[in-house]
């Protein structure tokens, strides 16, 4: 019940994470009704209306995948350590070693790819690695468009991405030409 309800979280697809006084993480709506019980012992926000959540046992912590009814759409159990928010359709995974991509089914769209240390969540149909301390961008397929050789995330907006160069932004474009030289303090 709303009662039991100890924390709660901001609001992301009309559904906010609660956690109850024994510890167990669920979410409600704006209605303030709890839609999806707590019954998880870590929960991401909604993101692309889905979330990744942990239940746990004497081994450890299990992530699914989850809708907003609560469905759980894949199990990725005993796959990955690492996540990130789900978005476009794609959920990045890490397995210890590298990082990927699945799809909400749990099936691989992008490899796993060891040389990546980190990524960010696809926007616009894109997201950024981090290869050898830099960082480039890799398109839906995974096929990398600007090689990683930036000092900072790469996310585009309106078909550009700002960057750092030599503590000034700039801006580029998908195929990584710089449109808008370094020349600005901060975005």
């Amino acid at each position: 019940t709303l009662n039991d309800i100890e924390f709660a979280c901001s609001f992301s697809n009309g559904l906010a994470s609660v956690q109850n006084v024994d510890g167990q993480w669920g979410f409600i709506n704006e209605k303030g009704e709890i839609t999806i019980k707590c019954q998880y012992a870590r929960v991401s926000k909604f993101n692309d209306k889905h979330a990744i959540v942990f239940e746990s046992d004497m081994y450890g912590d299990y992530a699914k995948l989850i809708d907003t009814e609560g469905k759980v759409v894949a199990d990725l159990k005993d796959k990955f350590v690492g996540f990130g928010l789900p978005s476009e359709g794609k959920v990045a995974v890490y397995d210890g070693v590298g990082w990927g991509f699945y799809n909400y089914k749990g099936e691989k769209v992008i490899s796993i790819n060891s040389s990546w240390s980190s990524v960010t969540n696809f926007k616009n149909g894109y997201a950024s690695f981090k290869k050898e301390g830099d960082w480039g961008v890799i398109d839906n397929k995974g096929e990398v468009v600007v090689r990683s050789r930036y000092d900072n995330p790469l996310v585009f907006d309106n078909g550009m991405a700002p960057f750092i160069e030599d503590q000034m932004v700039g801006f580029i474009d998908v195929e990584g030409t710089k449109v808008i030289r370094p020349t600005f303090n901060e975005i």
